[in-house]
């Protein structure tokens, strides 16, 4: 619920599976131990799947790929929320928080015996890896050494202090004891979280300001999990009068999903209407977003298999939708890109994304 500062934020989306490193650079700022955790819950042989080296932080704060924590709410629905860590860089970790509202895009940053939330936006929603972006916020979550009366600034708003140490906590997932870490917000707010070895955030409790109290805690742990995502893929359809009709799949992204990879073999696999968005040998060799510019910069292997501006223009509706822009600009190889009429997209040429309304945002 890290944090309910952002809302209270749920559910997973789960049919091509994908991994690798992604190709993306897109850049959003341009542009238990007691009885013993779960049958599922991670353990301290689980370290193939680790990426965090700090064996004092990752006992309490471990990065699994590939892993869905559950939490649910007596307080309802809304405060349910899963957290699906999509990309590791070294020590930068990005993850999405879902609510049954909000998705939420976090990226935080382990290193020092520290973990701080370096970007946090509940607007953000789209899958490509963000981990080079340029911070834009330092919340100090958790700080070494793990030991009752170690106190931190969580940041402007919240002092945060480690009040107990193996405290035993009950969960539908099972029974911990757990690390107390207690931030007090300047408004009034307080929120205790519980910690536990080879697990992780296992519950918080929540005191608003005007004194209601909401507990959160872990349902589930799923250690071979991918996030099931609705796409749209637009085809060239002359019945219609935007000239396009679209094949609803669903594709999943798993840890440092290759958004690249992906979307080759989605669209090198023909439609129910026998479409096929990349024909013979052409592929798309990397797809870079520009948020700042609200445009992203196709690059194919060749000219030749996409000839037809209305074939292009099915590729940049897919896209432009996936990743809510509302420009495409293709290039071939690097260079400007010509289609069989002889229409030439240089530097400055885009097309412009044809989706409906109520899909996408555009200019």
């Amino acid at each position: 619920m890290r944090r309910l500062l952002f809302a209270a934020v749920a559910a997973i989306l789960a049919l091509t599976s994908c991994g690798g490193t992604a190709n993306n650079n897109g850049n959003p700022t341009d542009s238990p131990v007691a009885s013993g955790p779960p049958s599922d819950a991670p353990n301290q042989t689980d370290t193939p799947n680790q990426t965090n080296d700090d064996s004092a932080m990752s006992d309490y704060f471990p990065i699994l790929t590939n892993t869905n924590y559950h939490y649910e709410s007596p307080a309802g629905a809304d405060f349910t929320q899963d957290i699906y860590v999509t990309y590791t860089n070294g020590n930068i970790i990005q993850r999405r928080a879902a609510s049954a509202k909000v998705p939420t895009t976090e990226v935080l940053q382990i290193q020092n015996g520290e973990v701080h939330l370096i970007y946090g936006d509940p607007n953000y929603y789209f899958y490509e890896n963000i981990t080079t972006a340029e911070p834009i916020m330092d919340m100090l979550l958790l700080k070494e050494p793990f030991e009752q009366g170690q106190k931190w600034t969580q940041d402007a708003s919240g002092q945060c202090e480690i009040t107990a140490m193996d405290v035993p906590v009950t969960t539908p997932s099972g029974d911990y004891t757990a690390m107390e870490v207690t931030t007090k917000f300047s408004d009034g707010r307080q929120q205790e979280e519980y910690y536990a070895k080879g697990v992780g955030l296992v519950k918080t409790a929540y005191t608003t300001n005007d004194g209601q109290n909401i507990e959160i805690s872990l349902t589930s742990i799923d250690k071979n999990a991918v996030l099931t995502v609705p796409a749209d893929f637009y085809y060239p359809d002359p019945t219609q009068d935007s000239g396009f009709s679209k094949e609803e799949r669903d594709i999943n992204i798993n840890t440092n999903c290759d958004l690249v990879k992906l979307f080759n073999g989605q669209m090198k696999t023909a439609g129910a209407a026998g479409y096929v968005w990349l024909p013979g040998s052409t592929v798309i060799n990397s797809i870079e977003v520009d948020r700042g510019n609200d445009t992203i910069i196709l690059d194919l292997s060749d000219n030749e298999g996409v000839s037809t501006q209305d074939g292009l223009q099915a590729i940049a509706n897919t896209l432009g939708q996936f990743y809510g822009v509302s420009k495409v600009r293709p290039t071939a190889n690097g260079g400007d890109y010509t289609t069989a009429d002889g229409k030439t997209f240089g530097a400055s040429d885009t097309l412009s994304v044809i989706v409906e309304a109520d899909q996408a945002v555009l200019n």
